[in-house]
């Protein structure tokens, strides 16, 4: 998606946990978000709030979409576990300038389609930060449409989960 279109997403119901997120605190962030939708529409950063989930706080990320030439996507916001985590805080920051840029194609690839579908996104693999990515991180991300059909913006919940032990896993940096 390289348009600067914005799509209405409407559905009738959240759509479902992809099948692979089974870690107990991806399936509490997706009972949350689904919690929000009211008639068919998908909630908006305003309707997440932090004091509902304060377990999980220290591991999300709220994302703002900007839409031009092509999405950019933005943190507003960055738990205290994952700004340990990345080694600093990205809060203001770009993804496409923090990320590793090998494999930023392939996010932003997932990102569009979950700006385009309204479908949550999965990921397991290593942190994407120069440095870090001997860190295994699964990340849940949850669309989020401040007019409840647009897609503005995403909530994504990070768990860092050890490493299996018949894996290549990166090497800690020096």
């Amino acid at each position: 998606m390289t348009d600067r279109s914005e799509v209405d997403i409407r559905m009738t119901a959240p759509p479902a946990l992809p099948p692979e997120a089974e870690h107990a605190d991806l399936r509490a962030i997706h009972a949350y978000w689904c919690s929000k939708w009211r008639d068919g529409r998908m909630p908006g950063r305003r309707d997440i709030d932090p004091i509902e989930i304060p377990s999980l706080l220290a591991r999300l990320t709220i994302y703002e979409i900007e839409r031009g030439e092509r999405l950019r996507f933005r943190i507003r916001l960055m738990g205290s576990r994952l700004v340990r985590a990345a080694g600093r805080d990205l809060t203001g920051r770009y993804l496409d300038q923090e990320l590793d840029p090998g494999r930023y194609p392939d996010i932003h690839a997932q990102l569009e389609h979950l700006v385009a579908t309204g479908e949550p996104k999965y990921r397991d693999d290593p942190l994407s930060i120069f440095g870090r990515d001997h860190i295994r991180l699964c990340r849940l991300a949850l669309p989020l449409a401040g007019d409840g059909a647009t897609i503005d913006g995403f909530l994504t919940l990070y768990v860092e989960m050890p490493w299996p032990l018949d894996s290549a896993k990166p090497s800690r940096p020096s």
